[in-house]
């Protein structure tokens, strides 16, 4: 006769998040002696011991989140007005097969999976996106054998590299007619008509860390009266029935107004840009996309170009609307147009023929020189996290060349990438029906409105290349209830993860100490609940016995059953078997058998494995030989 023990893990206090990888659900030993079994023999369970986290049942009333990712929020809410980002809806597992009230049960660790995995779905800053998936892991986390909640870890990149040559260029004119050849290692865009072109480079969106787009505009610009053209950043649109690239939301017909709707039409048809630079006539003119509600003819939330007034006593480097046509006799020889992307805050600088550079517009040093609302750029929101460089002009020969995109290093090229949708929150908007409303309600707050006075500093990066100020944070629980701040609470209507994401009582979560700048930490507060009404089963691989599972119609290697309850009562946690009478199991072995390896399995009654084990596994197993 021969007690046979066996444990996945040495130490009982080696249990931590990462003790997975001692498989308590699937182990082996190994003999440093081979073990001789005499012929005839059966194996029992002696005892068990096993640390079991319970089972979570998950459906749409309990897996609804938001992942919010800027300025941090109130629990109230308070400062939703001031924020320049909006909460992203999401299901903890695969929303569709929650649909018509299913349920999915699962453990500690697949939920985890599944949180990673929708929270994936919904991180769409590019900071936070890599080629592969959202930089971000969920892990089940314990102290001393017993499971606390989740550890939440978003990790921001830094790198960033500069694309200088094959840019995927991409037609955006009115009309779609490709009037425009493509030379100089795809990046120099010459029109051959009349009407001109409109192009948009789709490769990768200027990153926040400041980031910059370099845009050379003069092959394009002439001493002639009229010579129009326009560079700037824009969101990728969809082409719409009109056949114009631009948001649902875009009136062209209140387009930037003066002159500034017939340019634009004067380079490749109607065009929508979130800024950009403008020759008009004669004049350089700078646009931001905004709302303006005291314009006459739309409503308050229509997106507009509205013109930025780069020039007067606040700019030191334009007193007065700067000529384009004399650009070169007056000694400035300007070439070149930069744009640059500190967090929030857009740059735009214009280069001269020996790469000298000076300040046109920003928010920081034109409102110290006293700039008001419409004299500085507004901060970008989060319909404008992924921007592209896209430019036009109008002329048969007209040239414009992309110089350089600077871009996060790990960032998906949209070239290649199948579905933008799943890291671009613009293009999901636009892909799923409806959700461009919340853009509207976002981009029609006071500081993107031209008609109010109310300016927003713009957040910028700090030290280490982070986004300065901001927060993840998740929202488990409906916030809020005042009216004016409705459009921010109807997306967290339907939030209510608190139980199961161990947020009791907090609607949104808290960060945990000890995150730096770039990684933000955040924990469950109180201890997620669980559900445990499953039977487990062991199953020894390399051994001889022979088990039928009825329920599975197939031979089975299983050589015990454990109840739900333990011998003390309890379901989940630590828990100790020892059947009260052994059941013996013939190994069918009528000759010695020689082993040097015991392959222990813990599984459901379907033979899958049972992954919400944690920590340290011990099995005792009897052998003997069988009675005459």
């Amino acid at each position: 006769m021969s007690l046979i023990v066996t444990a996945n893990i040495d130490d009982e206090l080696e249990i931590t998040n990462n003790s997975q990888i001692f498989k308590p659900y699937s182990y082996s030993n190994r003999l440093l002696n081979t073990l001789k079994i005499p012929a005839n023999s059966q194996i029992a369970l002696q005892s068990a011991k096993i640390n079991k986290t319970g089972e979570i049942i998950v459906s749409k009333s309990n897996s609804v989140f938001g992942h919010y990712f800027g300025r941090p929020l109130t629990d109230g809410g308070s400062n939703s007005a001031s924020t320049t980002s909006v909460p992203f809806i999401g299901y903890a597992g695969d929303e569709d097969e929650l649909e018509d009230g299913r349920r999915i049960t699962t453990n500690v660790v697949g939920f985890a999976n599944q949180i990673e995995k929708g929270i994936s779905d919904r991180a769409y800053h590019p900071s936070l996106i890599t080629a592969a998936s959202a930089n971000l892991t969920v892990t089940p986390s314990y102290s001393t054998n017993v499971w606390d909640g989740y550890d939440w870890a978003f990790t921001q990149q830094t790198a960033k590299t500069s694309k200088t040559q094959d840019f995927n260029i991409v037609d955006v004119s009115e009309e779609e007619t490709g009037h425009f050849v493509v030379s100089n290692n795809d990046k120099t865009v010459t029109g051959n008509r009349a009407a001109g072109f409109q192009v948009r480079c789709d490769n990768f969106p200027i990153s926040q860390n400041e980031g910059e787009v370099v845009i050379d505009w003069s092959a394009a610009n002439s001493s002639t009266a009229r010579s129009p053209f326009f560079c700037g950043l824009s969101r990728i649109n969809t082409r719409k029935p009109s056949g114009v690239v631009m948001p649902n939301s875009f009136n062209p017909s209140r387009e930037g107004g003066g002159n500034a709707g017939a340019a634009f039409r004067n380079s490749g048809g109607i065009a929508f840009c979130d800024i950009c630079i403008m020759r008009i006539g004669e004049e350089l003119r700078v646009f931001q996309s905004g709302v303006n509600s005291g314009g006459a003819g739309g409503g308050n939330n229509e997106l507009v170009m509205n013109e930025i007034i780069y020039y007067g006593a606040h700019n030191a480097n334009f007193a007065s609307v700067y000529n384009l046509r004399t650009n070169v006799a007056s000694g400035a020889n300007y070439e070149k147009v930069k744009f640059k992307l500190d967090n929030e805050e857009l740059s735009i600088f214009l280069i001269d023929n020996k790469a000298a550079e000076v300040l046109l517009v920003d928010y920081t040093t034109i409102q110290a020189a006293g700039g008001e609302k419409n004299e500085v750029t507004n901060p970008t929101t989060c319909a404008k996290w992924a921007l592209y460089p896209h430019f036009g002009a109008k002329g048969n020969t007209k040239a414009i060349t992309i110089d350089s995109v600077s871009h996060y290093t790990s960032y998906p090229d949209l070239e290649t990438d199948a579905d933008p949708t799943r890291y671009d929150w613009w293009q999901w908007s636009e892909a799923n029906e409806n959700q461009t409303q919340w853009a509207r309600l976002m981009e029609s707050r006071p500081f993107n409105d031209k008609n109010s006075s109310t300016v927003l500093a713009p957040k910028k990066v700090n030290a280490s290349g982070g986004m300065d100020g901001y927060e993840n944070q998740l929202i488990t629980k409906v916030l809020g209830s005042k009216v004016e701040e409705i459009f921010l609470y109807r997306l967290t209507l339907r939030c209510n993860t608190s139980e199961l994401f161990g947020f009791k009582g907090k609607p949104i979560s808290p960060t945990a100490a000890g995150g730096t700048n770039l990684l933000v930490n955040i924990s469950s507060v109180t201890t997620p609940s669980l559900s445990s009404n499953v039977s487990l089963f062991i199953r020894l691989n390399n051994f001889t016995q022979s088990s039928v599972n009825a329920r599975m119609g197939t031979q089975s290697k299983i050589v015990a059953h454990l109840p739900r309850f333990d011998v003390s009562g309890n379901d989940t946690g630590g828990l100790y078997f020892e059947p009260s009478e052994k059941t013996y199991i013939d190994l069918n072995n009528p000759t010695d058998v020689y082993l040097n390896s015991f392959d222990v399995d813990y599984c459901y009654e379907n033979e899958q494995l049972c992954k919400a084990l944690v920590g340290k596994t011990i099995t005792v197993f009897h052998i003997r030989q069988k009675p005459n």
